[in-house]
């Protein structure tokens, strides 16, 4: 591909001097390379609250939650009734057990 010397580039900033780009206006490069100013930017409308304090999220988690949160809830009632069941059993043994001991006591007097 062969260029002409001191054709445009496209965008019109550069011109071709047979070997390399160059600056079409030099003096513009200088402008160009000076730092500018920063940009002031609006602030962002304000978001219509209805009381003064900000919005916050709140996440409670109550001793129940375990049954409501997809496969734990299957877990969670899986051991829930697994540590009933033995309480239960637990519970049904030793007073059993106890009863059996008071009906034995009553019975020898």
């Amino acid at each position: 591909m062969s260029m002409e010397v001191g054709s445009m580039s496209p965008d019109g900033r550069y011109r071709w001097d047979g070997h390399a780009w160059q600056l079409a206006n030099p003096e513009s490069a200088e402008t160009a390379t000076a730092a500018s100013p920063p940009v002031a930017m609006s602030a962002p409308a304000p978001i219509y609250q209805a009381s003064g304090f900000p919005a916050a999220q709140r996440v409670e988690m109550h001793a129940g939650a375990a049954f409501r949160l997809g496969f734990f809830a299957f877990f969670g009632a899986g051991c829930a009734s697994l540590v009933f069941w033995a309480v239960g059993i637990i519970a049904l043994v030793a007073f059993g057990g106890a009863a059996a001991v008071m009906g034995a006591l009553g019975s020898h007097t």
